[in-house]
């Protein structure tokens, strides 16, 4: 008789499944109850190599700069999602800058994006860019991100991660043009304990897929 064999992925949902079931006695679904888990399907890419000439790509006015202690020791005001990342991913912002590396696009004195990484482990770490909306199209993601790599690689890292929504296909286009080679898709599930603020995550993740197909066509 055959054997049906697991894939990687299916075994291990399978074995959290279980583990749930043994250590809380009850289902995800039970534990999550009255909210249901919000699915996604996800990108992972990864870089192993230092990006090309990029300086080129940026528009003029914009520059492109180190997350380093000479920024932060300016007066210049950091986003709260930076200071966030700093404290949350890193414990604090002198260990970011100790073990972290990022860039951030400034416009008249004014961060108005970042690309930071996110926890490293061994010689990997994960990165992602974010840029506010009406300085978008300008290669400032482009820029940050390949900046960003330069630093990982100059510290020593081996590959670096890039995690996207697959719908996202303008932050795929700029992954690839950085040098990231698709590496494999997989499911993904958002929830947020508080139950009012994990109903707002829905309808905000719902409004932005339908906003993307919307550009799209």
């Amino acid at each position: 008789m055959a054997v049906r064999r697991e894939g990687p992925r299916q075994g291990r949902r399978l074995h959290i499944s279980r583990l749930l079931r043994r250590l809380l006695g009850r289902s995800l679904e039970e534990v999550l109850a009255p909210r249901v888990a919000i699915p996604d399907r996800r990108l992972y890419y990864a870089c192993t190599q230092t990006p090309k000439s990029w300086r080129g790509d940026v528009a003029a006015g914009y520059i492109i700069r180190p997350v380093d202690q000479e920024l932060l020791d300016s007066d210049i005001e950091m986003p709260e999602k930076m200071t966030q990342w700093f404290d949350h991913n890193f414990g604090s912002h002198q260990a970011f800058l100790d073990r972290g590396f990022g860039a951030v696009a400034m416009h008249s004195e004014r961060i108005v994006g970042w690309c930071l990484a996110d926890s490293i482990a061994a010689s990997q770490s994960d990165i992602g860019p974010e840029v506010d909306e009406a300085h978008r199209q300008k290669g400032l993601a482009y820029g940050m991100t390949c900046l960003t790599l330069e630093q990982g690689f100059a510290r020593g890292l081996e590959r670096i991660g890039w995690h996207c929504h697959v719908i996202n296909i303008q932050s795929v286009k700029t992954a690839e043009k950085a040098g990231f080679q698709f590496q494999y898709e997989y499911p993904a599930y958002a929830v947020h304990f508080d139950v009012e603020k994990h109903t707002e995550l829905a309808q905000m993740i719902g409004d932005e897929i339908v906003g993307r197909r919307r550009t799209l066509h």
